[in-house]
């Protein structure tokens, strides 16, 4: 891994971003940071050994903006591992999430810091769109302005890893287990909750999560293994009560899921059409 230059400044935010040949759509992730009305962050994306021209296109957005780091892997960590390499390089008081190929609203920081500041949460969360590859708009996951359990966290993930800000300041040993493919943002999330720590979500939509077949989120039997993983392994719960909790979570997100992979299918049927026609 490549050492990082520092200038001992101290952001009051720590943007983490992994990425791994994610040339298509990172440009997009970096730029909805850039244009953040909340201006005192840091961008630290981790290039987990990307193939494609990723590193590139980082390495120049970071020309142009020096809030912008690159930390250069040597080895294939994966997500969670990308993820940890980044916070291990991070400055920041607060944490934020974006995956290369999300994006976030322009007033997402701008929304959430000062929530953070006034109420001394330790994580906070917010409402999401669903999009295409394409960008369009599939559906929207709505959050209400509470507080949230956790045990409300076991049955569900309401917390998009997008969306997530946390307090790095209160946790500052916060990892992303790498025992989990599906899930492990959510592993991190109820390692708060678990110890006491102060969770709230927000009702404003603060990004678009991008929806893409082959992704780990569209996998539900993967996902279901390593809930079940999380469930007794990482928070080890009772058999009885990890069955409980898996039930919950098929009922809350299959029914999601179906709709968001029925809109996702007529989008490409409409994609196909439109190509027929001007073929």
């Amino acid at each position: 891994m490549s050492d990082i230059d520092t200038d001992g400044r101290h952001p009051a935010v720590s943007v983490i971003m992994p990425a791994y040949n994610a040339a298509q759509l990172i440009e997009q992730a970096i730029q909805s940071v850039r244009e953040q009305t909340f201006t005192d962050w840091e961008l630290v994306v981790a290039d987990d050994c990307s193939a494609d021209e990723t590193r590139a296109i980082v390495e120049r957005h970071q020309r142009q903006d020096p809030r912008i780091r690159l930390v250069a892997l040597d080895t294939n960590l994966g997500t969670a591992g990308a993820r940890n390499q980044a916070i291990q390089n991070s400055r920041g008081k607060y944490l934020a999430f974006l995956d290369s190929d999300d994006r976030w609203s322009a007033d997402k920081l701008a929304i959430q810091i000062p929530v953070m500041e006034r109420e001394g949460l330790d994580l906070c969360f917010g409402s999401y769109e669903v999009c295409d590859e394409a960008g369009r708009t599939i559906s929207e996951r709505v959050c209400a302005d509470r507080d949230v359990s956790y045990r409300e966290m076991l049955f569900d993930n309401p917390a998009g890893c997008l969306t997530v800000v946390v307090n790095h300041e209160k946790h500052p040993s916060i990892r992303f287990s790498d025992r989990i493919q599906v899930g492990e943002d959510l592993a991190a999330w109820l390692s708060i909750a678990r110890n006491g720590g102060k969770v709230r979500s927000v009702s404003q939509t603060l990004g678009a999560y991008r929806l893409r077949r082959g992704g780990n989120s569209f996998n539900k039997l993967r996902a279901a293994r390593d809930r079940w993983i999380l469930l007794r392994q990482i928070e080890k719960l009772p058999r009885r009560s990890a069955w409980f909790c898996l039930a919950g979570y098929a009922q809350a997100s299959l029914p999601r899921w179906l709709a968001n992979v029925a809109r996702l299918a007529w989008n490409e049927r409409g994609e196909g059409r439109a190509e027929r026609s001007t073929g």
